[in-house]
C-alpha cells in the first residue's frame, strides 16, 4: 500500500501542526523544537527516548518534550502503520499550563514517554481528525484545550489553585451580539483582556456548555426565527455563518432534532 502522509497547518491556529500518517517509513533519530504527542491507530512501533525503548500501539499515547532526541520506527519488517502527531508551541503550553497552575513561570516537562490510557488516547484521536475537519476554529481549539487541560491534571500532578473569571455576563452578550459572525477564542481573548484558558474553564463552568456550545445554540435560535421569516436555508446558513448548508444541517438536527426544511415546513 503506497505511504500517506497529510499535514493540518492553518494561520488561525500557528501554534500547531498535526499530522496524519499512513505509512511504513522509518526515522532517523531526531528532535523537534516543540511539545509532541504521538499516537497509533493501527499497527504498532518502536519508540526509542532517553535511551529507553517502548511498545507503541493503540491505546497509547507517546509523550515528546520540547528538544527531546527520539525516533519512533517500524518492526523487522517495515510493516505499516497509521497514526496521528500533533507538534504544540511551547509558549502557547506555557501560558495553558499557568492557566492550571498559577505559580509557574517555565513550562513543565512529562517524567513519563508512553501513557496507556485509553480515554484520552480516544480524544486525541478524535481531536486529530477535527483538526482536518471543516468544523468551526472556535471548536477545534476548544477541543484541543479541554484534552491538554486533562492531560496536564492527570499526569503533571501540580497542586495549585487555578485562576477564575468573573466577567462572563459580558463575553455571553458580546456572542449573542454577534451572532451572524465566526469569532475566534483570541478575540474573545483581546477583548475582554482574559487568559483563553481561563475562559475557557470558567465559561464552561458557569454555563454547563463550552464557549463553542453555547455560540452555536445561539445560532440555531436565531437560526429558528430566520427559517419562519421565509429565509432560504442556504441564506440562513450563510447569514450566520456556517462553512456551507451541509454544516448548519447537521448542527440543527443535532439541537432541534429536526433538519431546517422540516422545521421550515411546520412553521409556515
Amino acid at each position: 500500500m503506497q505511504d500517506t502522509n497529510n499535514f493540518f497547518l492553518d494561520k488561525k491556529m500557528p501554534y500547531l501542526e498535526c499530522r496524519y500518517s499512513n505509512s511504513s517509513k522509518n526515522y532517523k533519530e531526531h528532535m523537534h523544537d516543540t511539545f509532541s504527542i504521538g499516537a497509533i491507530v493501527k499497527g504498532q512501533r518502536e519508540f526509542h527516548v532517553n535511551k529507553k525503548s517502548f511498545q507503541v500501539k493503540a491505546n497509547y499515547l507517546a509523550i515528546i518534550n520540547s528538544n527531546q532526541a527520539h525516533s519512533c520506527n517500524t518492526d523487522k519488517n517495515n510493516t505499516q502503520s497509521e497514526y496521528y502527531v500533533l507538534y504544540l508551541d511551547n509558549a502557547w503550553c506555557l501560558n495553558l499550563q499557568k492557566s492550571l497552575f498559577s505559580s509557574l513561570s517555565t513550562l513543565q516537562n512529562f517524567s513519563k514517554y508512553l501513557l496507556e490510557d485509553e480515554e484520552l488516547f480516544q480524544e486525541f484521536v478524535n481531536l486529530c481528525a477535527l483538526l482536518f475537519s471543516k468544523e468551526f476554529y472556535l471548536k477545534k481549539e476548544e477541543v484541543l484545550i479541554n484534552f491538554m487541560h486533562k492531560l496536564y491534571k492527570k499526569y503533571l500532578k501540580l497542586n495549585n489553585k487555578p485562576y477564575e473569571y468573573d466577567g462572563l455576563d459580558e463575553v455571553a452578550l458580546y456572542l449573542k451580539e454577534n451572532v451572524s459572525y465566526s469569532i475566534s477564542l483570541d478575540t474573545l481573548a483581546k477583548k475582554f483582556d482574559i487568559n483563553k484558558f481561563v475562559l475557557i474553564r470558567s465559561f464552561n463552568k458557569k454555563y454547563g456548555l463550552s464557549v463553542h456550545s453555547y455560540f452555536i445554540n445561539l445560532k440555531i435560535n436565531h437560526a429558528k426565527v430566520l427559517l419562519k421569516e421565509g429565509n432560504t436555508i442556504v441564506n440562513t446558513a450563510l447569514e450566520l455563518g456556517f462553512n456551507d448548508q451541509s454544516h448548519f444541517h447537521r448542527h440543527f438536527l443535532k439541537r432541534i432534532a429536526a433538519t431546517p426544511k422540516d422545521y421550515q415546513k411546520e412553521n409556515k
